[in-house]
Parts: C-alpha cells; structure tokens; sequence
C-alpha cells in the first residue's frame, strides 16, 4: 500500500502525477489525503483511494 500526504495546494499536480506512474507501474493500492486534497480535486487522482477530510476513515 503506498499513502500519499499532500500539504501545499502547489503541489496537487505532482500529487496527481505520482499516483499516475504508481498506479500504472505496480498493482498496489494507493491512499492519497492530506491538507490540499478537496473534493474538486479528488476525482483527478483516480485510481487512488481519496480520504478528502479526516472523517473518511470513521
């Protein structure tokens, strides 16, 4: 499982193209939340599981 914390709104794009050459190397599930993750941005990290605040895991 690889998890992925993005703090800064700046680096939503390379957020976004992490989970897109993880996703397409390994078959490993990918967890990516953090600060800057809202749920406008949300759908542009698919394949990746999106925790957009913190009551996604209750």
């Amino acid at each position: 499982m690889v998890m992925v914390s993005i703090t800064l709104p700046a680096n939503l794009q390379s957020g976004i193209n992490l989970v897109k050459n993880i996703s397409k190397d390994y078959n490993k599930p990918i967890v990516v939340g953090g600060q800057a993750i809202t749920e406008s941005s949300s759908k542009k990290f698919l394949p990746a599981i999106v925790m957009p605040n913190e009551n996604t895991l209750v």
